[in-house]
């Protein structure tokens, strides 16, 4: 397997080891009065660490894969070229590898080279990493190895800009950012989104190759945005009704070429630069 990256928790490592001893303190007392069997207590104990890896398979800031360790994951490609996750974790089946399919992080690579960018719109290049998992930044400057979590206005990623915008639904003060896919009086915005869904192995068929079978995937997803000039991000499908509702005033012109033409994004930048020296 070739390395790309690994990765290791932020501080909640500590809470969250610190709960699964809590856990295993539990599961002693169960089993010593009786309430569980040893089995069915090793069992619990091993489906409550499994959380709180899957917790802290979220809140991961990057490492070398040097310090690898338990309850520590890595980031790697396997022989067929797909992006895997793996933990080191010893269930009571005697497993001690749990693989996860893809990676919280944008793109195939945990570290890509760009810049961050705040109001002074000053760019400060370096390496960037960015959870998509948790919308979590991580940077390293050109002259030091030491990742921080960042929370830029604005930053690049192999030349691709990305800007923060306010969004509905979004709780607290968490920046969401966009990919910038046009830029005019109206902008035409991405949302890059993974989640993490657990795997069953036992529900393989029984000619999957060991090497295909996993115990989790992050799955990938992406959404446009519309922001008008004033306003905040409108999420719009590739449709006419989408389309036409997030364009007020759209020229009735314009509003048949929607209806009329194939909707791919291509189309939609079109839609939007005319529709921007329509409305100056």
């Amino acid at each position: 397997m070739t390395l790309i990256r690994g990765f290791e928790p932020d501080h909640s490592f500590a809470k969250s080891w610190l709960f699964i001893e809590q856990v295993r303190g539990c599961s002693d007392f169960c089993n010593s009065h009786g309430t569980y069997t040893t089995k069915e207590s090793n069992r619990l104990l091993y489906t409550m660490t499994i959380k709180v890896i899957c917790f802290l398979a979220f809140s991961c800031t990057i490492f070398t894969q040097a310090k690898a360790q338990i309850g520590l994951g890595t980031i790697s490609t396997d022989l067929k070229g797909r992006v895997v996750t793996t933990y080191k974790l010893i269930d009571p089946d005697g497993n001690q590898i749990q693989t996860y399919l893809g990676s919280p992080f944008l793109g195939d690579h945990v570290w890509h080279p760009g810049a961050l960018i705040y109001r002074d719109q000053q760019q400060r290049p370096g390496q960037i990493a960015y959870n998509l998992v948790l919308n979590q930044i991580q940077y390293r400057s050109t002259d030091s190895s030491a990742a921080i979590t960042a929370l830029p206005d604005e930053f690049i990623v192999e030349g691709e800009r990305f800007v923060s915008a306010p969004l509905k639904g979004v709780v607290g003060n968490q920046l969401t950012y966009f990919q910038v896919l046009y830029s005019g009086t109206t902008t035409l915005l991405r949302r890059y989104r993974k989640r993490f869904m657990l795997l069953d192995r036992n529900s393989y068929g029984v000619k999957t190759a060991y090497d295909d079978m996993f115990n989790g995937q992050y799955v990938a997803s992406q959404e446009l945005f519309i922001l008008t000039k004033g306003g905040e991000p409108q999420l719009v499908a590739l449709t006419v009704k989408s389309i036409t509702k997030a364009l007020k005033g759209l020229d009735p012109i314009l509003a048949k070429q929607v209806d009329s033409s194939p909707l791919t994004e291509d189309t939609l930048i079109y839609i939007l630069k005319e529709y921007d020296r329509s409305t100056k």
